[in-house]
């Protein structure tokens, strides 16, 4: 109790997870599932916006505005159309992370099918040589050859400029 205005400080109060030792470790851990998700999610999605032909750019404002977002793709994407930002996260960085929670999740007997997809899609960014690059070049694995696409299209007329996003319900 006497450190709780320190930590409160320093963590907010994600540090207060009910369930004794370890729980906020596991949080952490189920929060990774997200991002790990998300990231390999973002470079899907943005690696057919641009195979698509749209203006990346428009199609990027419009989708983080869309019900499908996610705070790791509004947070990423801007990387990916505008390779010389600054970098958020190596891809060793999310593989080491997404490494654990599989490794943990075959412990306890609990699949994780989707994650366990994208530990592969990092190994394969890994084994090509981009470990150290921002995890947001895991586009790459969608457009070979083409893997500066999405920056290319963001804000340029496009062969499908007269596409327009349509909302499907």
């Amino acid at each position: 109790r006497s450190a709780h205005a320190i930590l409160d400080c320093m963590a907010g109060k994600l540090y207060n997870i009910p369930g004794g030792i370890g729980a906020g470790s596991n949080a952490k851990l189920i929060h990774q599932i997200f991002a790990g998700i998300n990231i390999a999610m973002a470079s899907e999605a943005m690696g057919l916006v641009a195979a698509a032909g749209l203006d990346t750019q428009k199609a990027f404002d419009y989708l983080k505005e869309s019900e499908g977002n996610s705070w790791m793709f509004s947070n990423r994407v801007p990387y990916m159309l505008n390779p010389g930002s600054p970098p958020y996260s190596a891809i060793t960085i999310i593989a080491k992370d997404v490494a654990i929670i599989t490794s943990t999740s075959r412990a306890k007997k609990f699949p994780l099918p989707l994650l366990s997809t994208a530990e592969q899609l990092y190994l394969t960014g890994i084994s090509a040589g981009w470990g150290k690059e921002d995890d947001c070049v895991m586009v790459r694995l969608y457009l070979p050859g083409r893997g500066d696409l999405v920056a290319k299209q963001a804000g340029a007329p496009t062969e499908a400029s007269s596409t327009s996003l349509v909302t499907v319900e």
